[in-house]
């Protein structure tokens, strides 16, 4: 538990220090904006949303340990349905930066009433940069079509990605209740950290689509060309005597300057000799960096969550 807790509290450091940077080197004056406007950490917290049912309600005290530094909501309640989690969604509205949905265990049976439920979720948070929608564990028949399902939807809602709970619930079968769904103590510890990991995921995506933005931003392209300029002294003839001085046709000509590309980086420019502060390479080796770490850690916790449980 204290290597797994250490291990957490690494990843988050480097997922704040990558947004961070990220922010810092973007776009300077920008405020750290998204490209659709919208603020990230650490301009603010992370507004998350947790939407779910009673599995999801099993883990409500676990969030805010998982997920530091946000500014979490959880709305889960016993036996809702798809239909009324879209309700819920219209009362809490969709100012969020990350939504983790778990939803489909109470009506997932009747393909008529969950589906255009799900879709009227998704409808409503087409504004939202990360959608994840978690899926269900599958012990019961028709919850595969469930999840299959939602994993469908992906080419029609861009914003939505798929948390597989499925896979570390049948992973950790000590982890559930007798009925393979709800939550024991180490069940609400591993479903807060699956959350915690859709919300890094998008923050993470967050930093990269900013580092994309700012080196399309700051590129310009400049063009000088100066004209070619001829002097001419006329020939004159002198005679004395036998002997005819002429003085020669002279054309002296401006060589027309080259063009060139100049790539703008993030800082600014030394007017003396033109030389810039160019940080981009820096932030693109912090977000390599911090991906090889997290997968790194990621790769370590879903080995040990493999393992049998006791």
């Amino acid at each position: 538990m204290d290597r797994e807790l250490t291990a957490r509290r690494v990843r988050i450091a480097v997922a704040t220090a990558v947004v961070a940077l990220v922010a810092a080197l973007a776009l300077p004056g920008a405020g750290g904006a998204t490209p659709d406007g919208r603020a990230f950490p650490p301009v603010r917290p992370t507004r998350v949303l947790i939407l779910g049912d009673s599995v999801m309600k099993g883990a409500v005290s676990a969030y805010p340990g998982a997920l530091p530094g946000r500014e979490v909501t959880v709305s889960a309640e016993v036996n809702r349905s798809t239909g009324q989690g879209a309700d819920e969604l219209a009362r809490l509205g969709t100012d969020w930066d990350v939504v983790v949905i778990l939803l489909g265990h109470n009506d997932g049976g009747s393909p008529g009433a969950f589906q255009p439920a799900a879709r009227r979720i998704l409808d409503q948070l087409r504004g939202v940069r990360v959608v994840s929608w978690l899926t269900i564990h599958e012990v019961r028949p028709y919850y595969p079509g469930v999840n299959q399902y939602i994993a469908g939807l992906r080419a029609d809602y861009p914003n939505l990605i798929v948390g597989d709970w499925n896979a570390v619930a049948a992973a950790n079968p000590g982890a559930l209740a007798g009925d393979g769904l709800h939550l024991n103590g180490e069940g609400a510890r591993l479903m807060a950290g699956v959350v915690a990991d859709q919300v890094e995921i998008a923050e993470l995506d967050w930093g990269l689509a900013l580092q994309a933005l700012a080196r399309a931003a700051t590129t310009t392209t400049t063009t000088t060309t100066l004209p070619p300029t001829t002097t001419t002294v006329a020939t004159t003839s002198t005679t004395m005597a036998p002997t005819t001085t002429t003085t020669t046709e002279a054309t002296t000509t401006g060589a027309p300057a080259s063009s060139s590309t100049v790539a703008e980086p993030p800082g600014p420019r030394d007017p003396e000799d033109g030389s810039s502060d160019d940080r981009t390479p820096l932030a693109l080796g912090a977000l390599a960096a911090a991906a090889v770490a997290l997968g790194g850690v990621g790769w370590r916790r879903r080995r040990r969550a493999s393992a049998p449980q006791g």
